[in-house]
């Protein structure tokens, strides 16, 4: 912007008020297209806030459900694994996982594989005592 003003000599303790009047760039003057816009993105602002806040209120409860699910599992039992569980009812209900691997002819690795898929679907529970594991089987 430029201003430009003529004025006459001024001495000193004179004074002088000018008015100058400016013009606003025409790229800042709001249009009616340009008011209409900002309403939408209110709107849409306003209507984004609602949706996020039903979003946060329900999602500790859809997180607790997800949580607390039951998983269905078919629970079909190999022939290794029905073994396994033969023997515990034969022993009573438990024994030392040492005897399980003894009695079956296989490998410290192999019976512990058998014993954490029993376990992972809640056909046996094992406690540790002392040095050795302590099978249970549990009512299913």
């Amino acid at each position: 912007m430029v201003f430009n003003w003529e004025t006459m000599v001024l001495l000193p303790g004179q004074e002088q008020a000018f008015i100058v009047k400016c013009q606003l760039p025409t790229g800042l003057l709001q249009t009616e297209s340009q008011s209409a816009n900002l309403l939408l993105y209110g709107i849409a602002g306003a209507a984004i806030g609602v949706f996020a806040v039903l979003v946060i209120e329900r999602l500790p409860a859809a997180v607790r459900r997800f949580m607390t699910r039951k998983e269905s599992t078919i629970s079909v039992v190999s022939s290794q694994e029905q073994q396994v569980l033969s023997l515990l009812d034969k022993k009573g209900g438990s024994c030392l996982q040492r005897e399980i691997y003894e009695e079956h002819s296989m490998s410290q690795s192999m019976a512990s594989m058998l014993l954490n898929s029993l376990e992972e679907r809640g056909l046996i529970k094992r406690f540790r005592d002392g040095r050795e594991n302590v099978v249970h089987k549990m009512d299913v």
